[in-house]
């Protein structure tokens, strides 16, 4: 596809006490910047799965957006396209759910396939039913799993996907499946530039730290009404 990416300027603005930056034993700076940069990739995960082209998401649209821009998610997946019903309600799924999405995502966004879930959804369902089947060796059960995998692809956590089982309601997405590479296609530099000035707040003698980054998100491939793409989504019936 001919994707253009124009990138979008966030800035978060927080500010600091002068006396707790020239006195506290903490580089009090490196914190706030580390918060900033937490709140921009919480900020992008949000866009990229919920932006909804609005001013709140920046003017982008993400994944839930294009695939209910296919028309209603129940009849997508009843039509073919790329979108797998599940359950009743985001905690009693079963295997043949997740194999579903599997089969129904495109042959070329296999090889670099992952899952894409909530901690909850996971613990849920692809935890329990991994449990359910049992021949977990002792240490594995004390010491976790080397890594997060299911049905041979790997999970990746988000907070922004269903959280739950107090997040439920017919057509909700609780995961998405397959090569999200293949139908998003994200601009950003990876880094954001930080600044100070301590004369915006200076009748409160604090100083003001400013974070700017650039980004983008477009989602340009979700398959159409009939017709599966590269990223699969499981709803609830």
């Amino acid at each position: 596809d001919n994707v253009t990416v124009n990138t979008k300027e966030m800035a978060v603005l927080a500010s600091a006490s002068k006396a707790l930056v020239q006195e506290s034993a903490i580089d009090i700076g490196n914190t706030v910047a580390n918060n900033i940069a937490w709140a921009f990739s919480e900020k992008e995960d949000d866009i990229f799965f919920n932006g909804d082209g609005t001013s709140y998401y920046g003017h982008m649209s993400g994944l839930k957006t294009a695939f209910e821009a296919l028309g209603t998610l129940s009849t997508v997946a009843t039509n073919g396209g790329g979108v797998v019903t599940g359950a009743s309600d985001a905690i009693t799924y079963t295997a043949s759910h997740f194999a579903q999405c599997i089969a129904r995502c495109t042959a070329y966004a296999l090889p670099n396939a992952r899952w894409t879930v909530s901690p909850a959804i996971w613990a849920a369902n692809m935890l329990r039913l991994g449990l359910a089947n049992g021949g977990s060796p002792g240490m594995e059960m004390v010491d976790g799993l080397p890594r997060y995998k299911f049905m041979g692809f790997p999970v990746v956590f988000n907070n922004i996907v269903n959280t739950g089982a107090t997040d439920a309601g017919a057509n909700k997405i609780d995961a998405y499946f397959g090569d999200f590479s293949r139908g998003v296609v994200t601009g950003d530099r990876m880094t954001f530039e930080f600044d100070t000035n301590d004369s915006i707040y200076f009748t409160s003698n604090a100083v003001a730290i400013r974070g700017i980054e650039r980004y983008h998100t477009v989602v340009h491939d979700v398959g159409t009404g009939t017709a599966p793409g590269p990223i699969v989504a499981l709803i609830e019936s």
